[in-house]
């Protein structure tokens, strides 16, 4: 699981931790619905404690998940266009970049 906000504990059974940490739950439950037994998982660090359910994620956050994560654009289709010419559709892009031609039957065009 993962820290999905910043928790400083109240209490000296519970567990703070920071977003974006990872934490290994160890009992769901266990007091209290809300409340479960983790542990963190830094190297120097393995503390347990209880910690509110609603402040942990299955998943990171996108802005923690890593420095190089780039959102990205989905490329653009081009717009097609279709003639029938001797029995065969032509299809084309735009620009005029032939794509296919395929014979059809005049009752398979939708106009």
């Amino acid at each position: 699981m993962y820290a999905a906000y910043d928790y400083d504990k109240e209490q000296e059974d519970e567990l703070s931790f920071r977003a974006g940490d990872r934490l290994l739950v160890l009992e769901r439950n266990c007091c209290y619905k809300a409340w479960w037994l983790c542990q963190t998982t830094l190297e120097n660090n393995t503390e347990k404690g209880l910690a509110p359910s609603n402040y942990l994620s299955l998943y990171p956050s996108v802005s923690k998940r890593s420095a190089d994560f780039r959102m990205f654009d989905i490329p653009q289709v081009p717009k097609l266009r279709a003639e029938k010419v001797e029995g065969r559709v032509n299809c084309s892009t735009a620009t005029d970049e032939k794509i296919s031609a395929f014979p059809v039957a005049s009752e398979d065009l939708v106009s």
